[in-house]
C-alpha cells in the first residue's frame, strides 16, 4: 500500500508540474527570412546593374544620333528621360541606399516579399526601356 501512495504522489506530482508548464505562455521565436532576404539583396544589385546598363545605352544612342531634344516617350525627351533614370537610381538604387536600407535591416517576410514584388516591377520596367533602345538601333 505505501508503495502505491509514493507511485500515486510522484504521478500527482508530475500532474501539477504539467498543468502549471501548460499555463504559462509559449514563447513565440522569431525565425530571420535569411533566404528572403539574401534574395531581396541580389534583385537589389541586379537592378542597379541594370539601370546602369540603361543609362549608359541612353547616353551613348543620344550622342550618336544627337537627339537629346526628340521625343523618347510621349511627352518625355531623350535627355529628360536620362535624367530621370539617373535620379531614379541615385533615389532608390545607389549603393548609398543599398548599405542604408538593406544591410542593418531585419524586415519581416511581408515587407521584404513587398520590397522584392516592388524591384520585379522596376527591373521589367528596366529590361523594356533597354529593349526599346535596342530596338532604336
Amino acid at each position: 500500500m505505501t508503495t502505491e501512495i509514493i507511485i500515486g504522489s510522484i504521478g500527482l506530482v508530475i500532474a501539477i508540474i504539467t498543468f502549471v508548464q501548460s499555463q504559462k505562455p509559449q514563447e513565440i521565436k522569431f525565425i530571420e527570412p535569411k533566404e528572403e532576404m539574401d534574395n531581396l539583396k541580389i534583385n537589389f544589385k541586379v537592378n542597379q546593374k541594370t539601370s546602369l546598363e540603361v543609362q549608359d545605352l541612353l547616353e551613348k544612342y543620344i550622342e550618336k544620333n544627337n537627339c537629346s531634344n526628340q521625343l523618347f516617350f510621349q511627352n518625355l525627351t531623350f535627355a529628360k528621360y536620362l535624367e530621370f533614370i539617373k535620379s531614379n537610381y541615385e533615389e532608390c538604387l545607389s549603393e548609398t541606399i543599398y548599405q542604408r536600407t538593406l544591410s542593418n535591416e531585419i524586415y519581416t517576410r511581408p515587407i521584404i516579399e513587398s520590397m522584392t514584388s516592388s524591384l520585379q516591377n522596376q527591373y521589367n520596367n528596366l529590361l523594356l526601356v533597354k529593349n526599346y533602345i535596342k530596338s532604336l538601333g
